[in-house]
């Protein structure tokens, strides 16, 4: 116990003097195969694993890690206003191709909403709001800004 801490404290000395991240693989990707894919693919960019281990469920839900992960993500979806977002160049091209106006032309003219705000324009529960944005085609009326940030076009 007192080697594992000891090296823990080294890892933990070093990562503080270099860029460090945690890496996990969804649960529906865990294989052997998958885990050797990434260790080489970090590998070949000069990436070095330190440690790897297994976070039981239980431990995920009591830390809430998942919406930890995901609450920046969720509150760009829910909470936050399209006016308080950084919407890259790329992205507002993009959105000027799809739609046929400028980002901050939707925006001067209040036709662009975050879920919350967006369903209760509609008149329609989150579940419609679900089932609508599925039916979204990708580079045609749904866009993506950037990791888990997107933008569709839904109908009312």
């Amino acid at each position: 116990a007192a080697l594992e801490k000891r090296v823990a404290d080294m890892e933990l000395v070093h990562a503080c003097k270099t860029h460090s991240a945690v890496v996990f693989i969804k649960p529906h990707a865990v294989t052997e195969e998958v885990k050797d894919l990434v260790k080489a693919e970090f590998a070949n960019r000069g990436i070095y694993v330190l440690s790897e281990g297994v976070i039981p469920a239980e431990e995920i839900d009591q830390q809430q890690l998942i919406d930890t992960h995901y609450g920046a993500i969720a509150a760009k979806a829910v909470k936050q206003k399209p006016a308080t977002l950084t919407v890259q160049p790329k992205a507002q091209a993009q959105f000027q191709k799809a739609f046929g106006l400028s980002w901050s032309d939707a925006l001067s003219k209040g036709i662009v909403y975050n879920a919350m705000d967006g369903a209760a324009k509609l008149g329609i529960t989150f579940d419609e709001l679900g089932a609508k944005w599925s039916t979204l085609k990708k580079d045609v009326n749904l866009l993506k800004f950037g990791g888990g940030f997107y933008c569709g076009k839904v109908d009312g």
